[in-house]
């Protein structure tokens, strides 16, 4: 699940994430996201079955991969193949051995664009990625089926992609994922009604909950509350947050309150709008 890979050793990881519709084209960013961690989470076929790296910053770039596949494969236990010359090319089980061997990886900053079909030939590969690139960079949709994906130190992750139920299923798996972070254990699956209403009224600004705040240098409870009976968590839009910095969004939609609990004993979750 989302947050699995992360260690409480320096204290609880907030949970931290936004979401929003262009068009057809769905955007969902989330802070503290790990590759293998979406592997282990969804159905990594949803993002497409043809996938390409188009750009690599960290630990290396394009050019030294392309120059040297080694550097690749020692980190990553498998060779990439190179298309057109240019591109590190993955089908979905390489994309996967890829995702999965991520999982102690705190450098890899990557750009990746998945395709349901393909591989393309090269000239209709860069139509579709030109296309792309010249449309407006705050809201782009994605003029292929498939998906867009760029992680920054495999920490910070935003997906572009055309599915309200993967939309739907990286809401869910965000919240039991952070609900699970904070307190191990059996958890039953988020409630469609709560996905519903996540949907239909906290879209745009980060949605934000921080299990700890920091007081005279102490890390003190802030919004989660928990005993042996149940955990509750007030999540709340933000103006700003580490996935969104210097958003700006609407201020009619900056504060809006949500509190999710979950009780232990019965197994089931409840939710409200909180202001």
């Amino acid at each position: 699940m989302l947050l699995d890979s992360l260690s409480v050793d320096y204290g609880l990881h907030e949970l931290d994430f936004r979401f929003e519709q262009n068009e057809s084209t769905f955007l969902f960013a989330h802070h503290g996201l790990n590759l293998a961690d979406l592997a282990e989470t969804i159905d990594l076929s949803r993002l497409g079955r043809s996938f390409y790296a188009v750009e690599f910053r960290m630990p290396f770039t394009l050019d030294e991969v392309i120059a040297d596949r080694s550097l690749f494969s020692e980190r990553y236990d498998q060779e990439p193949e190179i298309l057109y010359g240019r591109y590190p090319w993955f089908d979905l089980p390489a994309l996967e051995r890829f995702f999965r061997a991520t999982k102690d990886e705190g450098e890899l900053d990557c750009i990746i664009i998945g395709m349901d079909e393909g591989p393309l030939v090269e000239t209709e590969f860069e139509t579709l990625a030109q296309r792309f690139q010249n449309q407006d960079r705050s809201s782009p949709s994605l003029p292929w089926n498939g998906s867009w994906l760029h992680t920054h130190d495999n920490h910070f992750c935003w997906l572009r992609f055309q599915s309200p139920h993967l939309l739907r299923t990286l809401i869910a798996e965000s919240i039991l994922g952070f609900f699970h972070h904070v307190q191990p254990g059996p958890y039953s699956p988020v409630p469609e009604s709560l996905i519903d209403l996540v949907c239909s009224e906290y879209q745009i600004a980060p949605l934000v909950c921080y299990p700890t705040e920091r007081v005279r240098g102490k890390e003190i409870p802030s919004s989660v509350q928990r005993d042996e009976h149940g955990l509750q968590a007030l999540l709340e839009t933000a103006e700003s947050s580490w996935i969104a910095y210097q958003l700006n969004p609407p201020r009619e939609l900056v504060g809006r309150g949500l509190l999710v609990s979950y009780d232990f004993r019965s197994g089931s979750w409840s939710f409200e709008p909180w202001s």
